[in-house]
């Protein structure tokens, strides 16, 4: 009978056959250093050896929290590692489902199910309604820490590059929620504190309860995107509170205060105060 299970000397891993493969290839020494990076973790992640259910559940956490580009190129880098080392059960893995992506629609009203599966669930309620409305991704809204909220002005402060610093702080991106989830995330908070929690949100707790649901985090951020669009929210205000590249021309030509910011997103998420 044919083992599932290949022992792999982790610690001696950058010194093995593979990378030596990868040295040769005729790539620049980021992709490189990309790859093995890719390996390493997915290596440190599985153990003292690889099998096929720490494949799919590193895979499938992969997908959680990563975007669909650096998906699929994890998929790929680990696929052609596991066939240098011929590994059994390749075939096993089922092929990735996005080559022919077609977008889901969603809305905060087709989050009402997920809403009503966790209503006695404070983390869940919390995350859900935190998510859909604040443009956060998903591993930016799993790394969020107590100090990032600035509940006097409703806000977030996203560090995309903690060990980073630069003259205009633009590694540092400002989103906002409003009045009725930041009473939520208030007395979540509270909770949390009375029960000795450190870190908000846990992606391994959360993953878990949403197991089977159909629901992933990440449409958290599509249902923030697809309501601002329905609600007709400025594009430019939208490209900033979502992180999303516009160019040294919009930087410069088209600058937008956060005042400005804030209030148009009021107008679309907290028409009450707009």
């Amino acid at each position: 009978m044919s083992s599932n299970r290949i022992t792999v000397h982790r610690f001696s891993f950058d010194r093995g056959n593979y990378f030596n493969t990868v040295d040769l290839l005729e790539i620049t020494d980021h992709q490189k250093n990309f790859i093995k990076r890719i390996i390493n973790s997915y290596v440190l992640f599985c153990g003292d050896s690889v099998d096929l259910n720490h494949t799919l559940e590193y895979l499938a956490m992969v997908k959680e929290t990563k975007d669909l580009t650096t998906y699929n190129k994890e998929y790929y880098a680990i696929k052609k590692y596991l066939k240098f080392i011929h590994c059994d059960f390749l075939d096993q893995i089922p092929e990735t489902k996005n080559k022919y992506y077609t977008p889901k629609e969603l809305t905060l009203e087709k989050m009402q199910p997920i809403l009503d599966k966790f209503k006695d669930d404070k983390q869940m309620v919390t995350i859900l309604k935190l998510g859909s409305i604040s443009f956060c991704r998903a591993y930016e809204l799993y790394a969020l820490t107590f100090e990032d909220f600035n509940f006097q002005e409703r806000s977030i402060s996203i560090n995309r590059n903690n060990d980073k610093t630069t003259k205009n702080l633009m590694s540092i991106r400002k989103t906002y929620f409003n009045e009725s989830v930041s009473l939520l995330v208030q007395d979540y908070f509270k909770w949390c504190k009375l029960h000795g929690i450190k870190k908000p949100f846990s992606m391994l707790t959360i993953g878990h309860k949403l197991k089977g649901t159909g629901f992933q985090i990440k449409m958290l951020r599509h249902i923030s995107v697809r309501t601002a669009s329905l609600r007709n929210m400025n594009f430019q205000i939208l490209q900033r509170l979502c992180g999303w590249s516009s160019g040294i021309i919009n930087h410069h030509y088209l600058w937008i205060s956060d005042q400005e910011i804030k209030t148009e997103y009021d107008r679309v998420f907290n028409p009450k105060v707009a």
